[in-house]
């Protein structure tokens, strides 16, 4: 048995959903889009489907409409308070409800079980006993489409409203448009940007930057470094090195506050990105879009991304700064070798790589260096790069 804080346990969700079988979804609310994205269509959820939590924006229609389409099972049951995830092999159970301030904004509490728990089996047996579905009403198409018609007339409680980003104070020409989250709250806003506060008098501080922005455009626009800067202090590995450690918490909850969004530890900021979102007029992002700014790392056996590296060769790189490119070639010994701007470039062994490979995601070069590989800041641009370490589908 382990206790989860609110973090800890929105992470555990999606680590046991990519390793095993969900079968039930207990929860009155639901609206978080990214946890149910790619869920087998044999979960049951069972929740409140009714016209009022929809139309507060308790629970998220069109998301729970979406899951029905794809043949899952869902149950309401109207005075539903108990939250409880039944995956094959363990049980997550107590205060959070399946929404992204249930596992992310609100102070939750709840606890890990696995098959070796005692508790285990008595939740299960609990949930054949209290929560058997013939007790319950099986949602249809019939109920589904009066809901969605009463929507029509009856718009849930939600804002949709944008935060440009600036590229310069007062540009109102080069622009870029984010969809911010609908249950933004200015007083919390204004609290995180205090918080992100880092204790050294040379580092950023968006307690005076973010926040007088913020407030001088009426929660209208940020400036692109401002973004740049809370996407890197928001990851949780990048966010747990000096100097960012103090403000990194609230960081992460101040971008998951502005654009519901949250990084995981198996992503890393694209700098690259950010290089090419200078030179473009409007991106306009949303919720599942803002994944467009991390790689997220997808296991794959070294051979594969060696054999990329080979055929990247010569291809412009982007260092940390996101400014700054190299390239590199691969020798007859299979040593990669990095090119300009650098001098007297070290060579290093295909086996070395791969340990930088087994090593990565890590927090930045400074990881490698200390690891004494050679080229570490040249190793770690690779590594960051979709052309590389992302899938090729």
């Amino acid at each position: 048995m382990r206790i989860l804080n609110t973090i800890e346990t929105n992470e555990m969700l999606f680590n046991l959903k990519m390793q095993q079988k969900l079968k039930i979804i207990i929860s009155p609310f639901i609206n978080h889009k990214k946890f149910l994205d790619g869920i087998n269509n044999e979960t049951e959820i069972i929740t409140r489907f009714n016209n009022e939590v929809f139309t507060k924006g308790s629970s998220d229609f069109s998301l729970l409409k979406k899951i029905f389409s794809k043949g899952n099972k869902i149950y309401n049951k109207e005075n539903l308070h108990s939250k409880i995830y039944v995956f094959e092999n363990n049980i997550i159970t107590g205060s959070s409800n399946l929404t992204i301030s249930g596992l992310f904004k609100n102070q939750e509490t709840n606890i890990l079980l696995g098959r070796e728990d005692k508790e285990y089996s008595q939740i299960l047996k609990r949930i054949e006993n209290e929560f058997n579905t013939k007790n319950y009403q099986e949602i249809n198409k019939e109920i589904v489409d009066s809901i969605e018609e009463y929507l029509k007339t009856n718009k849930p409680e939600k804002k949709s409203e944008t935060i440009k980003i600036l590229a310069k104070e007062n540009d109102t020409k080069n622009t870029y448009d984010i969809l911010v989250s609908p249950f933004i709250n200015i007083e919390e806003v204004n609290e995180l940007c205090t918080k992100c506060f880092v204790k050294n008098e040379n580092s950023f501080s968006f307690e005076n930057s973010i926040k007088q922005q913020l407030k001088k455009s009426n929660y209208q626009s940020i400036l692109f470094e401002d973004f740049q800067k809370l996407v890197h202090w928001a990851h949780p590995l990048i966010g747990n090195d000096n100097p960012y450690k103090t403000a990194a918490p609230a960081a992460l909850e101040l971008l998951f506050s502005l654009f519901s969004y949250i990084p995981t530890k198996k992503m890393v900021p694209r700098y690259d990105y950010f290089n090419t979102l200078d030179k473009q007029k409007v991106v306009r992002l949303h919720e599942e879009n803002l994944e467009n700014i991390f790689i997220k790392r997808e296991e794959e056996n070294f051979e594969i991304i060696w054999n990329r590296i080979t055929r990247r060769e010569g291809e412009q790189f982007y260092l940390k700064n996101g400014k700054d490119t190299f390239t590199y070639k691969i020798n007859e010994n299979e040593e990669f070798i990095p090119q300009k701007p650098i001098t007297n470039p070290p060579k290093v062994s295909k086996q070395k790589i791969k340990e930088a490979y087994d090593m990565w995601p890590v927090q930045g070069p400074g990881v490698y260096n200390k690891a004494e590989f050679m080229a570490p800041s040249y190793i770690w641009g690779v590594f960051n790069d979709l052309r590389i370490i992302q899938k090729e589908r």
